[in-house]
């Protein structure tokens, strides 16, 4: 597999990879492509079974990272599934008691400013009723 990628800090995406050679069949692949908006564009993404297979075939180990979050999305169809890193949990159990609930008050606090409809859609998603 050959990439390159193209890296924005001031973006919303602030990167995207780009691949130019692929073991993939393209024909099949462009049959699962799911879109991005940023900003005025859309970005066409490999589907998240295409995208597995094609980092399983590579022995970086940032890809073999990203396959196995990638996994972990395919096990849920409906709801959102939260995954971090061995090493985020491992500096998050660093902070101090102050510190997590500052970062919990602070999330409650922005989501006392969303509409209404996106809390009852994120209701939904815990519920997995979407």
């Amino acid at each position: 597999m050959k990439t390159f990628t193209l890296f924005n800090p001031d973006a919303v995406v602030k990167e995207i990879d780009v691949v130019i050679n692929s073991s993939l069949d393209y024909e099949k692949v462009i049959k699962n492509v799911k879109y991005i908006k940023s900003k005025r564009i859309k970005i066409p993404v490999a589907g998240i079974k295409d995208l597995v297979k094609m980092k399983k075939n590579t022995k970086r180990e940032q890809d073999i990272s990203d396959a196995r979050y990638l996994k972990k999305l395919l096990e849920y169809e409906k709801g959102f599934s939260y995954y971090l890193e061995e090493e985020k949990i491992k500096e998050h159990r660093k902070w101090s008691a102050e510190e997590k609930l500052r970062w919990l008050s602070y999330g409650n606090r922005l989501r006392e400013f969303y509409p209404k409809k996106v809390i009852k859609i994120q209701e939904k998603f815990r519920k997995r009723e979407i």
